[in-house]
């Protein structure tokens, strides 16, 4: 087939695009299927009243991804570099800076407490009874207990996964909490007693018409490519047939139409396209895909009538005083994202599916959110100008205890058809960033374009092989 394959994408989010895109420039023949109506999936943003909205915040770190993206990119200056993103947490009543920066907490700790927690700095480095397979036991291991309940840890989790630290796997803080996987002891001892120890400065970069750019130029390359992008068109069924993808049923206004294709890639969650394969797959299979777990976002959007509230562009908060996990204050990103005398937040509170604070009402949620925040003193009810919400549901997959058995079953049937890679943050369940997902969708495009044609079994292997050693290296 070659150049005359076709590939059909289920989802149009950041990772479904960048493999899209990859795909086109080789000359292969593309449909996304997309069921909603926007492009990039959590990486999209959109208009209110004249001031621009992200789906929560989305900051590049890593560099080297940009001039990936740009060889797509029409205009010259999509994503640039911005010196303001600085990122805060709101610890023990203060805003220190984050990532962890042991120096930082340190020099904030009451005095009488800090040998206790150099001590619990350095026996973390002895052999321990914690176990190390649970958050608690990990992040315990590198930084002790006493520090280890100072930051507040526990809670945080707890407004994220709904769970505590003792029952979420350290898969999550290898990947999430790399600051603290490179900590050692010394380094936490010379940051308690070294006045010049300093810490690795990080670059940041934004695209300053918001993150929905970064999707909307890569649907006009894929289009302008020969690609099409199908909106409101949801893949209701992938039918199986001797081990391989024979055809795709999507929905279009009703009716289901068959789309013949030659390889799939899905961004789904992974969950959502096994329920959808037929033949159904077996009994154990379907309950590991019941099993993985997913928490609901809510985010509460406020523009306030001041002109800025935060020395950084967004602030976790640790405490147990809020049920939000996390502020992000939009003029930092952009100044075209806010009017010039006022501001514009995102407040975000994770909840479980079908929990009550997910039925509430817009009111209902702004009226426990503003509480906690004027107990706090950042800004009073009387200087919100206007509010209102987006749920979006299944935005965090669950590090529970023993996922990976659960995945693995999902992953192992999953590789015994040929033509299909589930990909991406919700394809592989994986709490990625956006240059992770875009990165893991370039990848993989780039192995459905050498290998979909003579060896499709190769792309879901080195995928599923990836995905499954993702956390190996990380002690």
């Amino acid at each position: 087939m070659g150049k005359n394959m076709h590939v059909s994408v289920i989802g149009a989010g950041i990772s479904g695009l960048s493999l899209a895109a990859v795909l086109v420039r080789s000359g292969i023949r593309v449909t996304v299927f997309e069921k909603g109506d926007r492009l990039g999936g959590l990486a999209a943003s959109f208009k209110r009243d004249g001031y621009i909205f992200d789906l929560g915040p989305h900051i590049f770190f890593a560099k080297k991804i940009i001039p990936k993206l740009n060889v797509f990119f029409d205009a010259g200056s999509v994503i640039v570099e911005n010196k303001n993103l600085t990122q805060g947490i709101y610890i023990q009543g203060k805003v220190f800076s984050h990532p962890f920066k042991p120096k930082e907490i340190l020099s904030h700790i009451e005095k009488r407490k800090l040998p206790e927690a150099v001590i619990g700095a350095a026996l973390s480095n002895l052999p321990i009874r914690n176990s190390q397979q649970t958050l608690e036991g990990w992040v315990t291991s590198k930084i002790g207990k006493p520090l280890f309940d100072y930051i507040e840890l526990d809670t945080y989790v707890r407004k994220l996964y709904g769970i505590g630290a003792c029952d979420i796997s350290s898969d999550w803080g290898k990947h999430r909490l790399k600051p603290i996987a490179n900590l050692k002891f010394w380094r936490v001892a010379n940051a308690a007693v070294n006045p010049w120890a300093k810490n690795k400065k990080r670059h940041s970069y934004y695209c300053p018409g918001g993150i929905g750019e970064v999707a909307k130029q890569l649907a006009d390359y894929v289009v302008k490519n020969g690609g099409e992008i199908r909106l409101h068109s949801p893949v209701e069924e992938i039918v199986a047939n001797n081990g391989g993808i024979e055809e795709i049923l999507v929905s279009r206004e009703g009716i289901l139409k068959p789309v013949k294709t030659d390889f799939v890639v899905s961004t789904i969650k992974i969950s959502d396209l096994i329920f959808r394969m037929k033949p159904k797959a077996e009994r154990e299979v379907l309950n590991a895909a019941g099993s993985v777990r997913h928490r609901n976002l809510i985010i509460l959007y406020m523009v306030v009538d001041r002109e800025r509230l935060f020395d950084h562009c967004l602030v976790y908060f640790s405490t147990k005083d809020t049920s939000f996990k996390r502020i992000t204050e939009y003029k930092h990103f952009s100044p075209d994202m806010a009017p010039e005398n006022l501001t514009s937040l995102s407040v975000e509170i994770c909840t479980n599916p079908g929990d009550d604070l997910w039925e509430c009402g817009d009111h209902e949620i702004f009226d426990l959110v503003i509480i906690e925040i004027e107990k706090l003193g950042i800004f009073w009810r009387k200087e919100v100008i206007e509010y209102f919400t987006v749920r979006i549901p299944t935005v965090y997959p669950v590090y529970f205890l023993n996922y990976q058995d659960h995945l693995k079953a999902l992953l192992d049937y999953l590789g015994g058809i040929s033509n299909l890679v589930s990909i991406g943050r919700h394809g592989l369940y994986q709490h990625d960033n956006m240059a992770t997902a875009i990165e893991n969708g370039l990848n993989a495009g780039e192995l459905v374009a050498r290998h979909g044609t003579e060896d499709p079994e190769t792309v879901s292997k080195v995928v599923y092989e990836e995905r499954r050693s993702k956390y190996n290296d990380i002690s």
